[in-house]
Order: structure tokens, then C-alpha cells, then sequence
């Protein structure tokens, strides 16, 4: 949960991972035999230097302010544009350090749900298969296997695969596992969430 918690609120726009890159490498390096980073910035983590090359892949970036594919062409006028930071004027937005061309990502700390295993919070695609990643290295550290194990935490997949493309080019993989978070299925929609 603790792993979670961090991972979720780390912030990492597509291109302004270093945040999250710090946290990976932090939580990595006990137990590569290597770490390096390719041109984009992805994390490269080894275990082994012989056998079959296994490349486990997550993404370490996360949604953040973009502009939608089709409003790409068009120009909007500044005073169109608004992003409540909860400022009431320009000096207190200077004095929180913000300024223009800053990456955005929500403000949703990470939560326990009334004790549960629940846990809301942001950036879960692919926070989650970074928390898998980490374990996975955690655990094959000390159980023998046959294989050079390549992780591979990736930038900017959210804006199109690209750390994905230049790490698979710098590891050459003979095979290739994307661990990815997808979308739950298990909201109750229509239906009273507490019985009447």
C-alpha cells in the first residue's frame, strides 16, 4: 500500500517524468544488477547477463494537460482558456511557482477507502504496473532463472508509445511483456450504492 501511495502521488506529464524517474531508480536500484536510461529517459534495470532477453515494460508517465487531437489546428484565445489553481490573482499564482508552460497533472492524493483494499487516487495507468514492476524486481533478485531479465519503465506513453519504441530499439528483447493498467468493470451503475 505504502509503494502505492507513493507511486500515485508522484507527478510525471508525458516529457516531465523526473519526478517518478527518481522514485523508480530509488526503488530499483537495491536490486539491478544495472541501471542506464535510453534517449527519451526511459529507466533500463537488469538482473543476469545471459540467456533469453525478457523485457518487462510499464510506463511511468501519467495523463496530464493536453490539448485534444482535434482542437490541435486551432487557436484559442487566452481568455478562453482557465485553470482554477485556487488563486485569486495573477501575484498569488507567481508566488506558488506557477508559470506558463508548466506541466499539469490532477490533484488527487492517494486514499484508503473506510479501511479496505480500496484506493482511489490518480495515475493508476500504469502506477500499478510500476508497483508490479518494482516487486518483480524485488522478488527475482534472489530466485535463480535462466534469464537476462530487462525492465524497462517507459516515458510518454500516454502521447503515443514513443519510450516504448526507443527502449525496445537500446534492448533488443528476444520477448516483450507490457504490464498495463486497464479499465475496471466493477462500478454499479444505475444501482443505489447503499440498499434502501
Amino acid at each position: 500500500m505504502e509503494l502505492l501511495r507513493l507511486l500515485s502521488n508522484t507527478a510525471g506529464a508525458p516529457g516531465f517524468e523526473e519526478p517518478i524517474r527518481k522514485v523508480m531508480v530509488d526503488q530499483m536500484r537495491p536490486y539491478a544488477t544495472s541501471i542506464t536510461f535510453d534517449g527519451m529517459g526511459s529507466i533500463i534495470a537488469t538482473q543476469a547477463t545471459t540467456g533469453p532477453r525478457i523485457m518487462v515494460d510499464a510506463h511511468m508517465d501519467e495523463l496530464g494537460g493536453m490539448v485534444p487531437a482535434d482542437e490541435r489546428t486551432r487557436v484559442y484565445p487566452r481568455d478562453s482558456l482557465f485553470l482554477d489553481v485556487g488563486a485569486s490573482s495573477e501575484a498569488e499564482v507567481r508566488a506558488m511557482g506557477i508559470s506558463v508552460g508548466d506541466p499539469i497533472v490532477p490533484d488527487a492524493p492517494f486514499e484508503v477507502l473506510n479501511g479496505t483494499a480500496n484506493y482511489p487516487g490518480k495515475g493508476w495507468d500504469d502506477r500499478v504496473g510500476c508497483a508490479v514492476v518494482v516487486e518483480a524486481v524485488r522478488r527475482l533478485a534472489t530466485t535463480p532463472h535462466p534469464n537476462q531479465i530487462i525492465y524497462a519503465i517507459t516515458t510518454q506513453e500516454e502521447i503515443g508509445l514513443r519510450g516504448a519504441h526507443t527502449a525496445s530499439d537500446v534492448i533488443k528483447p528476444d520477448l516483450g511483456i507490457a504490464i498495463e493498467g486497464g479499465i475496471t468493470g466493477d462500478v454499479f451503475l444505475g444501482r443505489p450504492a447503499v440498499p434502501s
